[in-house]
């Protein structure tokens, strides 16, 4: 084998390689409820990701976050990232109606994102959010609502990638409890570009309904 020849071999073990480590085989799939099989397999995910502890939370932090987080009822799909039969990473699409000033608005939401710790940085959220963001123009949605630490640039980017944008005056909500909360790192991106253009007119935050996503 020559050198030429040589060159080639190590250039491929090196594309190889770097397909290996930066694109994961796994696949998407979209569904609306989750079966027995594919609960354990979320339970699974859920210990495998330090998202959201519970045994790092105080009982309190716990009570809290289940009253602000309490809308899985307005869960209309789940996009799951499928790697080796197993799920590891997630997430939820949201819809319910709401009035802004008297204008019936259809606000679609992400929430319940999720990657298993040793998947992050593989492209697997990103493919989630891609997958997802279809699903909210065929659910006739005017906007798309999340929740982020809007402190956090890399967060700010990466979902700034898909159009949202971070609505300063915030939205309030209200919990389980009826207690009312006041999120400050919300994000919309536009279905209907009209409503996303008269929402960024206002200077004071709104009310998105019931639970957070």
């Amino acid at each position: 084998m020559d050198k030429k020849d040589s060159d080639i071999v190590l250039l491929c073990r090196y594309l190889i390689r770097f397909l290996n480590i930066y694109m994961p085989p796994f696949s998407i799939k979209i569904i609306q409820k989750l079966d027995d099989y594919l609960l354990e397999q979320m339970e699974q995910l859920n210990q495998n990701s330090t998202d959201f502890c519970y045994s790092e939370k105080t009982p309190q932090e716990i009570e809290e976050h289940q009253d602000k987080f309490c809308s899985a009822d307005e869960i209309k799909h789940w996009v799951l990232a499928i790697q080796d039969e197993k799920i590891i990473g997630r997430l939820a699409v949201f819809k319910r109606e709401i009035a802004l000033e008297g204008k019936r608005v259809t606000l679609g939401g992400i929430g319940k994102v999720k990657v298993r710790d040793d998947k992050r940085r593989q492209g697997v959220a990103s493919k989630l959010v891609q997958e997802a963001m279809p699903l909210f123009l065929q659910m006739s949605c005017d906007l798309v609502y999340l929740c982020t630490n809007i402190n956090n640039p890399i967060m700010v980017k990466f979902y700034g990638k898909y159009g949202f944008k971070h609505f300063v005056p915030g939205c309030t909500y209200l919990g389980k409890s009826g207690k009312q909360y006041l999120e400050l790192g919300a994000m919309f991106a536009p279905v209907n570009q009209e409503v996303f253009e008269w929402l960024f007119n206002h200077s004071e935050p709104f009310s998105i309904g019931c639970g957070n996503w």
